[in-house]
């Protein structure tokens, strides 16, 4: 198996810490009512993290998307970008998993014509009924 060099950038467990501190201190200076801050626990909001300096464009997660939402042939609901940056001869590539962000205001399901999409309330994240999908 072929070795491959860690790439340079942040560290998950440092990009997930910077993030917490960011998240504690917009709310410190948000201020805001008693109310709002209850509400805002109240509901939960789920996340997907990837660090894209591990990921070398095998497709497995495009795979993992299409046996669990049963996507059918042809069609795919994430996908590995490839990104290539320099000139020759110092050219580099690098691979970025595309998936769904489960979006404040997703585009998908305004202009769903069937209404197989949407977007739950209690944890905001994106739902398709495969069964009345016709995409």
């Amino acid at each position: 198996m072929k070795d491959y060099p860690d790439k340079p950038g942040i560290s998950r467990r440092a990009f997930l810490g910077t993030g917490a501190a960011g998240a504690a201190a917009a709310g410190t200076l948000a201020g805001g009512d008693a109310n709002s801050a209850v509400e805002s626990k109240a509901k939960k909001k789920y996340v997907m993290v990837i660090d894209a300096r591990r990921c070398y464009g095998v497709h497995a997660c495009t795979v993992a998307c299409k046996a669990e939402y049963k996507v059918p042939l042809g069609e795919n609901r994430s996908w590995v970008e490839e990104i290539e940056k320099g000139n020759y001869p110092n050219v580099s590539r690098s691979f970025l998993p595309r998936l769904c962000n489960h979006c404040d205001e997703p585009a998908c399901v305004s202009v769903c014509p069937t209404g197989a999409t949407w977007k739950r309330d209690e944890d905001g994240i994106v739902v398709i009924d495969r069964n009345i999908c016709i995409g």
